[in-house]
């Protein structure tokens, strides 16, 4: 970096990150004594702190590592600092923010630094935006949070702070951001949150909170993996499923996995007009799934997965235009896969595995042209496969397996060229492996075991370069099996139980 720059002596800001420059900063950068926002990659000269203009500094990825450098907070006049993704440890020292009077925005995340948050932090009345997420902070939230009135965002996550929510963090009411996941909080989040009528954010994830009260003007709610009760032993005072349509009609992300949650969804939900992702899977939500989910048209991920809703799939689902993920597996859910599944002309992810639906698959569902995954394992679906898989052209994922489908595999499914999973395991599939399984060129695992296929191994899979795993036991097969190509790497377990195989000794069949 050329030592001419200390000439540009009405310099105020300057950005020199992210760059190839090789040796120091030169130290006469201290001379520039109008600077005000500085960003810095590389050693950093110490005259630079003797800048008394300076205002912003940004030292954002710089492997800064060792105790923070305190002469940063002795700056006078700064207003924002960000050390962002460095490697500084050890603790801030209890009087480091006791000359900073004009700090707007504090940065140390994705750091090292350990110990209790320095009390002095909140005499910095001015601040706005404090990120500390991705340390090793301890202790709980100081009681003078309530403060820091100005604040707007608040991120601790990713730390070891526990204890209770300081009722005068509800003072902040110019709170718009508060992230609290990862931590050991625990206990109640009170009524007094509805104070916060700017708050858009709320992540509370990866925490013990048991309770917690309205929630009334959120964007975004992010609660999995606490330990929230039932209903009738912890009340969610507003949290679903109790009255989750009391909830802000701008709510656009819901989460609410793995928290134990009983009962069963509420007809208010469909009062969340702006929803575009319902999460609540890993909880014990039982009963239909309500047919005012129809009122949803902007909901794009719905993820209900591993709960215990029974009853038929509503077609009122078919009015969710927007859908994109539909994660409604591992539930008591019986009758058939909707007709107006084709409706979901955006739907990329269809996972309805571990249910109990029955019937065959609908045409409808192979007019999905767009989708990339399908599971619908382990149901009592029956039929045949229909010619019409092979419309599906960028399919990558197709699981049928522990189902009653039977007939042969229609060869068109060869045309899914970006297929890398495929398994049809458990059914009653019967005639030969087809030829042309070879134009799946991109498949990873094929399992093709428990059903009534005959006939010989296609050498043609000699030339699936990608396969990595390949099951075709317990079936009626012979022949000789191939050697070459991903067979090189197979052995017994693929094969069993077909006992007019023969070949290499490592397949345990005759020679």
């Amino acid at each position: 970096m050329p030592n001419e720059l200390a000439h540009l002596y009405r310099l105020r800001h300057l950005s020199v990150e992210f760059n190839d420059f090789k040796g120091e900063i030169p130290s006469r950068m201290g001379l520039l004594s109008k600077l005000q926002y500085l960003s810095l990659s590389g050693s950093v000269p110490s005259s630079i702190f003797n800048i008394s203009t300076l205002q912003g500094i940004y030292l954002t990825e710089n492997k800064l590592s060792g105790l923070v450098p305190s002469i940063i907070f002795n700056m006078f006049s700064l207003e924002v600092i960000d050390l962002y993704t460095n490697e500084l440890s050890g603790e801030l020292p209890e009087d480091i923010f006791n000359h900073l009077p004009k700090l707007q925005r504090l940065d140390v995340s994705y750091n090292q630094f350990d110990g209790k948050i320095s009390s002095t932090l909140f005499k910095c009345k001015q601040l706005q935006i404090v990120s500390l997420s991705v340390n090793r902070f301890t202790g709980n939230i100081r009681l003078k949070i309530g403060d820091l009135i100005m604040l707007t965002v608040l991120d601790l996550n990713n730390n070891s702070i526990g204890g209770t929510i300081p009722s005068t963090l509800f003072k902040c009411k110019q709170l718009q951001i508060l992230s609290l996941s990862v931590n050991r909080f625990m206990g109640r989040v009170t009524l007094e949150i509805e104070n916060l009528t700017m708050l858009t954010k709320l992540y509370l994830d990866y925490n013990n909170f048991e309770e917690i009260g309205d929630l009334i003007m959120l964007t975004g709610l992010y609660l999995y993996n606490n330990c929230i009760g039932g209903l009738s032993e912890n009340p969610l005072n507003g949290v679903p499923p109790s009255s989750i349509g009391n909830l802000s009609t701008s709510l656009q992300e819901h989460y609410i996995d793995n928290c134990n949650i009983k009962g069963s969804l509420p007809r208010d939900i469909g009062n969340l007009s702006n929803l575009m992702t319902l999460s609540l899977y890993l909880n014990e939500l039982d009963g239909p799934i309500p047919t005012t989910v129809r009122r949803l048209h902007k909901l794009q991920a719905l993820h209900l997965f591993n709960n215990r809703l029974e009853g038929p799939i509503p077609s009122d689902l078919c009015h969710l235009e927007s859908l994109f993920t539909l994660y409604l597996g591992g539930n008591e859910l019986s009758g058939p896969i909707l007709a107006c599944v084709n409706n979901l002309t955006f739907l990329r992810y269809l996972y309805l595995d571990f249910t109990q639906l029955t019937s065959t698959i609908p045409l409808s569902l192979w007019s999905l042209t767009n989708i990339l995954e399908v599971q619908l394992s382990s149901n009592y679906l029956s039929g045949p496969l229909s010619l019409e898989i092979g419309n599906l052209k960028v399919l990558r994922v197709l699981d049928l397996s522990r189902n009653q489908l039977f007939g042969q595999i229609p060869a068109t499914i060869c045309g899914l060229k970006d297929l890398a999973n495929l398994s049809l395991a458990n059914n009653k599939f019967e005639g030969p492996i087809p030829e042309s399984f070879d134009e799946l060129v991109s498949l990873e695992f094929l399992d093709l075991s428990s059903n009534n296929l005959s006939g010989e191994i296609p050498t043609s899979l000699e030339a699936l370069s990608y396969l990595k795993y390949l099951n075709v036991s317990f079936k009626r097969l012979g022949g000789k099996i191939p050697v070459g190509g991903p067979f090189v790497h197979f052995f017994a377990a693929s094969l069993m139980s077909n006992y007019g195989l023969c070949g290499a000794p490592r397949f345990q069949v005759p020679p």
